[in-house]
């Protein structure tokens, strides 16, 4: 993370404080992530492949990872107390269990995030550890992730950028005639070129298949006449970029052009709203009034995200959380709309909250009006 780490020991501690926790167990890759500097990809690729990092409230952390991974660990964590289990013949829960009981926390009471832990894994660990309370501290971590440094926001607005680029890219070699999946594979191709690890999901859809929420592309040919949108997310690194726009093939009808306007003016009305002691489920009833009000078709259950290293992060913009914006925040904004004789409209674009106005991060691409692909050739 160009040398400056997302991580605040203090912060934590003062969570941890409120909590009443002596210590806490990270889980799950973007928290061990988090809490060490590695990342340990083979966490999302084999999640029985177990990693924890032990963080008592005062003390030095410990890392335990599979032996395998021991190496990428030293290199890439400043932790230095860095412990492996083998595969297939220690359990890890066992590792876990001896490391707390080795820092006095036997009988104590540990944030641990269950979401991400089996059961299996943890009755073992509780049958090693009488006496021991578990808490779950997942939406501690999550409170914690969603103020994100100068750096992480620098990263992922980078992320964002190339990723539309890399949708202007494969547009602009796009003609009707073409199928939803060729332009999908365009799209990929030119995230990887822009510097994505991988792609994470393409949605790309034309005509009536805008209508289904997560069409996989395939082999319908684009016709005159329709609209095309896409939702395409990448992973750069650790951290998630997931834009969405639409476009028409060929020159774009009125109703097209004032559906996509009149949706594109209540999410950046929606966007103005996201200041510092602002509530997410406040902006999803603004946006979702906004658009009853405007004659659009609304029935999302929820407008956004946040983002960073989870591609979902806390809080999310739904009518039920009443979690307060804070400087530091940041958002993929993306209200979607039905019109049920064209299709779907989606636009979603990226949002840092400040101590001032919003800033949209995604500034690659004008969306302020519906265009063509043949405009963009």
């Amino acid at each position: 993370m160009a040398g400056e780490s997302p991580f605040d020991r203090r912060r934590l501690q003062s969570a941890m404080d409120e909590a009443g926790l002596d210590a806490v167990v990270a889980v799950s890759l973007e928290n061990v992530f988090y809490t060490t500097g590695a990342f340990i990809i083979t966490q999302r690729l084999l999640p029985e492949r177990l990693a924890f990092n032990v963080i008592p409230r005062d003390g030095d952390p410990t890392v335990i990872v599979c032996k395998i991974e021991e190496s990428l660990v030293a290199r890439e964590s400043p932790i230095k107390d860095v412990r492996s289990y083998i595969e297939f013949a220690d359990n890890p829960a066992d590792i876990l269990a001896d490391a707390l009981l080795e820092k006095g926390l036997g009988g104590r009471n540990i944030g641990i995030e269950k979401r991400y832990l089996s059961a299996e894994t943890f009755e073992r660990l509780a049958d090693r550890m009488p006496g021991s309370e578990f808490a779950a501290c997942d939406r501690l971590f999550e409170k914690l992730r969603a103020i994100k440094t100068p750096a992480e926001i620098r990263i992922l607005q980078e992320a964002a950028r190339a990723t539309e680029r890399a949708i202007m890219a494969a547009w602009a070699a796009t003609r009707p005639g073409d199928t939803e999946k060729a332009v999908a594979d365009r799209e990929s191709v030119a995230l990887l070129s822009e510097g994505a690890d991988r792609t994470v999901f393409c949605m790309l859809a034309a005509g009536s298949n805008t209508m289904i929420a997560h069409h996989s592309a395939g082999s319908k040919r684009l016709e005159s006449g329709e609209i095309m949108r896409t939702d395409f997310a990448g992973s750069f690194g650790a951290y998630y970029a997931d834009v969405a726009r639409t476009i028409a093939i060929g020159k774009p009808s009125q109703r097209q052009s004032d559906v996509y306007r009149t949706l594109w003016e209540v999410q950046r009305e929606t966007i103005a709203k996201m200041r510092p002691g602002v509530m997410a489920g406040e902006l999803f009833e603004y946006c979702r009034v906004k658009a009853h009000a405007a004659g659009l078709e609304f029935n999302l259950p929820h407008i956004g995200h946040g983002v960073g290293i989870g591609l979902h992060e806390y809080p999310m913009l739904e009518p039920r959380n009443d979690a307060v914006l804070q400087p530091g925040m940041v958002f993929y904004v993306e209200p979607m709309v039905l019109d049920r004789s064209i299709g779907a409209f989606h636009i979603e674009d990226l949002v840092a909250v400040t101590d001032g106005d919003p800033m949209i991060l995604t500034d690659v691409m004008n969306t302020e009006r519906l265009v063509s692909i043949e405009s963009l050739g």
